[in-house]
């Protein structure tokens, strides 16, 4: 049972702000990665048992391995590739991303068109170009049905979040697994090719395969922490990807 306790006040209010790296959210970050993306035990214990912080200095108390700081490092790299300067690659990827694939669909025209439905219409096409602008093309090639996977993920995860077991809530489980599955497999096709690229003879090509520098910089954290498995890279990226 975990006791609840509600602040009022615009005093303790800021008085607690001001402290906030003495804060700790590791009921949420359960309830995240391990309830609703599904992320193996083993992986999640250790993320929740970090007890560094999110800050430059770790915790006065915290005896966690620099490499191993995972609230701080995954902050980090949100803070440094999606917010201020490090978003604007992102904005023009996106922006670049959403143009082209209107320009390819043959509903967008210079004339009145009916579409049937123009909510799942637009929610796709931004979600495939915010998609594309984090994590690159590939892992739309290589999984063709992500994007409709992905809303039937997102449509279970109230059910997830309660953690009702795999055997009352079976679609919503399925339609994770399916979507872990598609983001080990893009991680796969990444690590093979990245380490046979002296045989792709365009540059541009390495580049578009080894994704995003948001991506990338994961990834490198990623290799520094033994515990962390493929399952649980895929339940991390599949975290970022639903926002």
């Amino acid at each position: 049972m975990t006791d609840i306790y509600i602040i009022t006040g615009p005093d303790w209010i800021n008085s607690i702000w001001k402290q906030s790296q003495l804060l700790r959210n590791g009921v949420y970050r359960r309830l995240v990665v391990y309830n609703m993306f599904g992320m193996p035990g083993d992986a999640a214990a250790f993320y929740l048992n970090d007890d560094s912080g999110i800050h430059t200095t770790p915790s006065l108390h915290s005896r966690v391995d620099p490499n191993h700081e995972v609230k701080y490092l995954t902050h980090l790299s949100l803070t440094k590739f999606l917010t201020g300067s490090g978003l604007k690659p992102f904005a023009e990827d996106f922006a670049a991303n959403l143009t082209e694939q209107f320009i390819a669909r043959n509903e967008v025209t210079t004339e009145w068109s009916d579409l049937p439905d123009l909510f799942t219409f637009m929610r796709d096409e931004l979600f495939k170009a915010t998609t594309k602008a984090i994590c690159g093309e590939y892992l739309f090639t290589l999984n063709r049905t992500f994007c409709q996977d992905f809303w039937e993920f997102d449509k279970g995860i109230p059910t997830l979040a309660k953690h009702f077991p795999r055997w009352i809530a079976p679609s919503a489980y399925a339609a994770r697994d399916k979507c872990l599955e598609s983001v080990m497999v893009w991680h796969k096709f990444i690590q093979e090719n990245l380490q046979n690229k002296a045989s792709i003879q365009n540059p541009e090509e390495i580049g578009r395969i080894a994704s995003t520098e948001f991506m990338k910089s994961r990834q490198e954290m990623w290799s520094k922490m033994e515990w962390m498995s493929a399952e649980g890279m895929a339940s991390e990226d599949l975290g970022v990807i639903w926002g």
